[in-house]
């Protein structure tokens, strides 16, 4: 996940003073300094967009959370790239079929095809009725799987890396 660089940093203090001249409120250096902290490891254009969600429909006296609506903005972002990951996975099945050698671009995609679905088995047993289970058991896979790609890229390779060395045969 992509975070506020330096050249942000002017971004989010306006934006800050904005949301709070909104609520008719003023925030010291110190105030937003602390909205940096807690705000800092989300995309610029998340919390724009939160931003814009909490002045039309919050408020900073009810209590409604900045990064609650960050992290359903986030959240859904997601879920839309992996639906369009699964909507490619049927874009596969479709042009090259069970006896094709699907190429997946994506590291994420490649692993559940290694790990959890079988292209064989998948394209034979995929019918028109189980798409649906399949695009909502695929995007519950990937987003978990997304969170931890880090630890399975890593993984991946030390195993590729003890198979060319001989350590590791299968």
């Amino acid at each position: 996940m992509e975070t506020i660089n330096l050249e942000d940093v002017e971004s989010f203090t306006k934006l800050v003073i904005g949301i709070g001249s909104v609520f008719g409120r003023e925030f010291n250096d110190r105030a937003i300094e602390l909205m940096y902290e807690a705000l800092k490891k989300y995309p610029i254009q998340a919390i724009k967009m939160a931003a814009t969600q909490f002045i039309k429909h919050g408020s900073l006296k009810r209590g409604d959370s900045l990064v609650a609506l960050i992290e359903k903005e986030l959240g859904q972002k997601e879920q839309d790239i992996a639906l369009n990951k699964a909507n490619n996975v049927l874009g596969l099945l479709s042009s090259i079929g069970s006896y094709g050698n699907p190429i997946f671009t994506d590291s994420v995609t490649a692993h559940l095809f290694k790990t959890r679905w079988n292209w064989y088995d998948f394209c034979r047993n995929m019918t028109v009725d189980k798409e649906p289970w399949f695009v909502k058991e695929f995007v519950k896979a990937y987003q978990v799987a997304k969170r931890i790609e880090p630890k399975l890229l890593i993984e991946n390779s030390a195993r590729n890396l003890a198979k060319k060395s001989g350590i590791l045969t299968t």
